[in-house]
């Protein structure tokens, strides 16, 4: 989904990841891209889904938190670096680009708080003790 942002035609999460200077040839570029880089099972790829799925719940929820009626490239870039222990956060590292700078940087096209970016917190349901 990286890739895909870095290499689109328009949207903010395409113009803050150009303005961090990631690209398409740099994510290629980078080693956990490279056919053969890592040396795990197919299976064991397919762990990678779990982390896509959570970077897409987290981004439907900050769009949700920012009162928006639908999630944009904006909302799913900040969901994707919201699962700091993902593939996609990995590259942007090896780009010399942190999950703060992705932050900061969607925060100011959004005119946001960079905090209202960061991953939602589940709200927990409490248990309500009946005397009885």
């Amino acid at each position: 989904m990286l890739l895909a942002f870095a290499t689109a035609q328009r949207g903010v999460a395409v113009t803050v990841l150009r303005d961090l200077g990631v690209t398409g040839d740099r994510i290629r570029a980078t080693s956990c891209m490279q056919a053969g880089s890592d040396e795990r099972s197919a299976h064991e790829c397919l762990s990678v889904m779990p982390r896509l799925k959570q970077s897409l719940e987290h981004g439907r929820r900050i769009a949700d938190e920012l009162e928006l009626r639908l999630a944009d490239t904006e909302h799913l870039l900040a969901g994707i670096v919201a699962v700091t222990d993902s593939m996609a956060v990995a590259i942007l590292r090896r780009l010399g680009v942190t999950v703060a700078d992705v932050r900061a940087a969607l925060a100011q096209q959004l005119d946001v708080e960079p905090h209202r970016l960061g991953a939602p917190r589940r709200r927990r349901r409490r248990l309500r003790v009946v005397a009885g």
